[in-house]
């Protein structure tokens, strides 16, 4: 939304000023300006699923093991973080894995949100001039 707001208005009106239709404004012109930021926005919401703990804990079933196939429940990086932790309180090696799990989610969630803002940045950025 914030991106396809920052699209400057003179794209559409200078589109409808050769007689494109409101439709075609938008699918041809506003649509390929505003295309890099969306696609910004996409990452930027896959970053925060990937953070989301009881969500994907309900959702992948949290098992144990790989997967067969891609119908059989499966375990994510937040869904063992989640499930794990109040049993191993009692085992130093345990919270270190656990403590690495973090890690990794934690970077994985950074690397994908900073990726995210520098194209919605970016994208903004060369609208509004």
């Amino acid at each position: 939304d914030e991106v396809l707001q920052s699209v400057p208005e003179k794209y559409k009106k200078a589109s409808l000023a050769l007689g494109s239709t409101h439709w075609q404004a938008i699918k041809n012109n506003i649509k390929n300006v505003a295309l890099p930021g969306i696609i910004g926005g996409v990452i930027l919401g896959f970053g925060r699923a990937i953070g989301e703990t009881i969500a994907m804990s309900m959702i992948s079933g949290s098992a144990t093991g790989a997967p067969s196939s891609i119908w059989d429940t499966f375990s994510t990086l937040t869904t063992l973080i989640n499930n794990k932790i109040g049993y191993v309180a009692a085992e130093p090696k345990s919270v270190s894995a656990l403590a690495l799990a973090g890690f990794i989610l934690l970077t994985i969630v950074l690397i994908t949100n900073i990726l995210g803002r520098i194209i919605v940045n970016k994208t903004t950025r060369r609208m509004k001039k």
